[in-house]
C-alpha cells in the first residue's frame, strides 16, 4: 500500500504552512513535518528533504510545501544559462532552484513528488530544463501561487493562495485531476496573480490524472 508523507515549510507565512499540513492530514498522510520560522534553516530543509527521499518507496507520494518570500537570482557559477533562477527565502538564507532540483534527485523512480510553491516570482523547482532536472528519477508536479513575473498576495487579499487553494479543494470534495485543479485555482484568483502548474522529471500519467493530494 502506498504511503504519503509531507514536509510543510513556512517563513513569515506560518499559518499558510499549517493550512497545507492540515490538508495532508485530512488526506491520510503521515503526521506532516513542520519547519516554521527559525526552524526553517537551509540545513534543516535540505536535510528533511533528504530524509523524505530516503524513506519514500516507488508508489509513495511526498508532498513538499513552501510558504514565504521568493525571488530570482543569477548564479555566478551556472554554466547552463545566465537566466535568473527562482529561490525560496528560508530563515538563514535562500534555497535556489538548482539546489532543490539536486535534492529532489534523491527520490527514486516511481515515487510521486508534489511541490506547492507559495511565494512571489513563480515556483521552484522550475520548468526550465537543466542537466539536473533531466536527471530526476521521480516525477515531480509543481503548483505555484503565481507566475515568474508576478507577486503573491498575503493574507486578507484576493490572491491569498493558501486560502484559495483550501476553498477550491473543499475538504477533498474537488473531483478533478491536477490540470483541472489548476484551472479552477486560476479561475478563483485575481487577474494580476495566476497560479502555474507543470511537471519536472519523467512523466507519470497516472499521477497527473489523480485527484489532488491522493495517496
Amino acid at each position: 500500500m502506498a504511503s504519503g508523507r509531507a514536509l510543510c515549510i513556512g517563513v513569515e507565512a506560518e499559518s499558510d504552512a499549517l493550512t497545507f499540513a492540515e490538508i495532508a492530514r485530512q488526506k491520510g498522510f503521515d503526521s506532516p513535518l513542520l519547519l516554521l520560522g527559525e526552524n526553517a534553516t537551509r540545513a534543516a530543509v535540505r536535510g528533511r528533504i533528504d530524509e523524505l527521499a530516503a524513506v519514500s518507496a516507488p508508489g509513495d507520494i511526498a508532498l513538499i510545501t513552501f510558504s514565504g518570500h521568493g525571488g530570482r537570482i543569477r548564479l555566478r557559477d551556472r554554466a547552463v544559462s545566465r537566466e535568473p533562477v527562482g529561490l525560496w527565502q528560508l530563515y538563514d538564507g535562500s534555497l535556489n532552484d538548482e539546489q532543490l532540483k539536486s535534492d529532489l534527485g534523491r527520490f527514486r523512480a516511481g515515487v510521486r513528488v508534489l511541490v506547492v510553491s507559495d511565494n512571489c516570482s513563480g515556483g521552484i523547482p522550475s520548468l526550465q530544463a537543466t542537466q539536473l532536472s533531466e536527471s530526476l528519477s521521480a516525477s515531480v508536479l509543481v503548483i505555484t501561487s503565481c507566475r515568474n513575473e508576478q507577486y503573491a498576495d498575503g493574507a486578507g487579499l484576493p490572491g491569498h493562495f493558501a486560502a484559495v487553494l483550501e476553498r477550491t479543494w473543499s475538504g477533498g470534495a474537488f473531483a478533478g485531476a491536477y490540470s483541472q485543479f489548476h484551472a479552477a485555482l486560476c479561475g478563483a484568483m485575481p487577474d494580476y496573480q495566476k497560479p502555474d502548474y507543470y511537471r519536472v522529471g519523467p512523466p507519470n500519467d497516472a499521477f497527473e490524472t489523480q485527484r489532488p493530494f491522493t495517496i
